[in-house]
Formats: structure tokens, sequence, C-alpha cells
């Protein structure tokens, strides 16, 4: 196939890499012509327009892994170090880097290139830099080493404001409004609540206290990329078919939404949840006005001839 060169295509079946230039009349067939550089079309197909190729951009954390062809898309891949936080037809569309855990927390699940890092609260009687929690052998269970000191640990839903010494004991106090522990520690500190932000596709579920963190759950036409405890950290819109295109399973608060493609002679303007037989103008006793493709019916008209 020579760019920029017509093909004729004969009845309605349609090439991958082209566009049709000009619908089939009834004395010429389909004319089509090969998408241009930086465009494609995956799939035979009656669009007059190749879709756009995609780019991998670093500042999202992203690399091309496979260049984009006239019959291919673009192929992404995630920058090590990061990890997907938004889909776009299965495909990586934006990554951010791997979380850190903090001192006091140890790292539970080491983040990949579709999870982030794990991270969780050393339990009695351990302690940690952010990466593993290790044993303070000096101090008992419920205890924890400050200075050369073992002292009690708060109860959730507190934070150290006083450490113990020699001749007093830990002082504990609630956290703060929007902040939380969940669990027994010697942390002179509380975790902020996290936020359930509209613009990352979330709202509550359930309130923050104390003693649990908030739980966010997607927005309605949104469904969840990233949980941690249960809770959605992300969720991306649900995808909308094209025309052409018709609903083979609607979207959820955790899957997307699953397009399929129209089979020759019928069509769907990418809303239907089952692809529509095209409209036979005969049997209604009518002239056949334009041919209908996979995005529309038939046109069907009386005729103008007298």
């Amino acid at each position: 196939m020579v760019e920029g060169v017509n093909m004729k295509v004969t009845s309605l079946f349609y090439i991958s890499g082209t566009m049709v230039l000009y619908d089939c009349t009834g004395d010429f067939s389909t004319t089509c012509k090969p998408c241009i550089p930086g465009t494609f079309m995956s799939e035979p197909s009656s669009l007059h327009k190749c879709f756009p190729c995609k780019h991998c951009n670093e500042s999202q954390g992203l690399y091309i892994l496979n260049k984009c062809t006239t019959i291919r898309d673009t192929i992404c891949d995630v920058l090590d170090g990061y990890h997907c936080t938004e889909y776009s037809n299965s495909q990586c569309s934006r990554a951010v880097k791997h979380s850190v855990c903090a001192p006091g927390q140890e790292t539970k699940t080491l983040g990949t290139k579709t999870s982030d890092t794990e991270c969780g609260n050393c339990t009695f009687g351990f302690s940690s830099s952010g990466l593993n929690c290790k044993k303070t052998d000096a101090c008992a269970w419920a205890e924890y080493e400050i200075n050369g000191e073992c002292c009690p640990m708060c109860a959730p839903g507190n934070h150290v404001h006083w450490h113990c010494t020699e001749d007093t004991s830990t002082t504990c106090v609630p956290c703060s409004a929007l902040t939380y522990i969940d669990e027994p520690s010697g942390l002179d500190k509380c975790f902020p609540c996290s936020v359930c932000d509209d613009q990352q596709g979330l709202r509550v579920n359930r309130t923050c206290t104390h003693s649990t963190d908030t739980v966010c759950e997607p927005l309605e036409g949104f469904y969840c990329i990233e949980q941690n405890k249960g809770s959605c950290r992300f969720a991306v819109k649900h995808s909308e078919c094209d025309p052409g295109q018709y609903i083979r399973q609607a979207g959820t608060a955790f899957t997307d939404t699953d397009c399929g493609n129209c089979a020759e002679g019928t069509y769907s303007n990418g809303t239907f949840t089952t692809c529509q037989p095209h409209s036979k103008c005969e049997t209604e006793g009518l002239q056949e006005i334009k041919p209908g493709s996979m995005s529309s019916d038939t046109e069907c008209g009386h005729s103008t001839r007298r």
C-alpha cells in the first residue's frame, strides 16, 4: 500500500490501517485511503478519520514500549519506580512514583508497575525507619524504645505527647481532628485522614475517626484502579464506546466498560447494549437514500421520481 494513494474496496469490507474517503453509491464501491503518519486504525471500520497516536510522556511516568503504526496505537509502559494510576482502553495513560514508607512503618509490599508500595505500622515491640520493623529486644511487647528507655505505647486513636522518663510514664493525647492512628504505637504524630477527592473520581464511603482512616469509593460512572486497606485511592471514568461499537458489559465500581465491535449489517451509536440490524427499506415500501454504516442506520425515504 502506497502512502496517500486511494484504494478501492469492493462491497462494504473495510481494511485496518485505512479510513473511508468516499462511501459507496449505487454505481461505485467504497473508496479508502491509508491513515497518515501519526494516526492509526486498528480494526476494519467505516470511519472517515483515523485515530491519533497517543504519546508516552516521561512527566506522566511513561515511556514508549512499541511505536505507533497505521494499524496499531502506541504502546506505553511504566517507568521503573512508578505505578500506573490511570488507564485508557486497557493501556496505562498516567503513572506516579511509588510511595515511601514513613518512620514507624514498614514496607509490607514493594510497588510494581500496577500497584503502589504498601506500608504498615510497626506492631507492639517493633520499630522502623521506614523499611523493615525490627524487634526492640530490650523492651516488652507493648512498649517502644526511645532515648534508651522502654515506654508504654499509646492506644489506637492517640499519639505520644511526652515520652516516658525514669520517673514518668508515657503521656498520650487523642489525635486531633482529621488525623488518626489505627494501631497502638509510640508515634508522636497522628496520620492525616485520607481525602476522597472528586478530582480523583472519589467520594466518602465512611468518614475518618481518631482510630480509623477515611474509606473512599468511586463516584458514579467511575471505577477504582488503586486500592489500599479496603479503600479506593484512585478512580477513573468508565470508557465510552465509539460509534460502531456496543456496550458488551456495563462498567462497575471496580471494572471498566467493555465495548465490542458491531458485525457487518448492524450498527450502534456507541450507547447501545446490542448492535441493531440495518433497516430494510424495501420491506417498508421505501427507497434507500443512504446505505447504513456501522455507526448509523440505513436512511429510507420516498422516491422523488414522478
